[in-house]
């Protein structure tokens, strides 16, 4: 019960952390467009303004957008690679108990 209960958390914690991961790097991929689509909103919402404050709100807007991307990115490859390293010593401890005990 405790083996199939660690195994079942292990592949939970490298399930959602390959999605953070993709959804990190599909924010960082879209940054661009996504920035220009809030700015372009922004723009429509105050029936315009001047090149400067346009430029600010895109620069910006793709610039958080990039930064949200990349932790997302890192925290999630940061999980993937814990959960395997996990998952990888918790096989070896059962493997190792199963060949001493011949009990699997």
């Amino acid at each position: 019960m405790k083996k199939a209960f660690s195994t079942v958390l292990i592949l939970g914690c490298l399930v959602g952390s390959i999605l953070l991961f993709v959804s990190g790097y599909s924010e960082m991929r879209d940054a661009v467009s996504n920035g220009l689509e809030y700015a372009s909103q922004i723009v429509s919402a105050n029936g315009g303004m001047d090149t400067e404050t346009y430029q600010i709100l895109v620069t910006e807007s793709i610039r958080s957008r990039q930064l949200t991307g990349f932790v997302f990115t890192v925290i999630g490859g940061l999980g993937a690679l814990m959960s395997l390293s996990k998952g990888i010593f918790f096989m070896t401890q059962v493997v190792s108990r199963c060949s001493e005990d011949k009990k699997c």
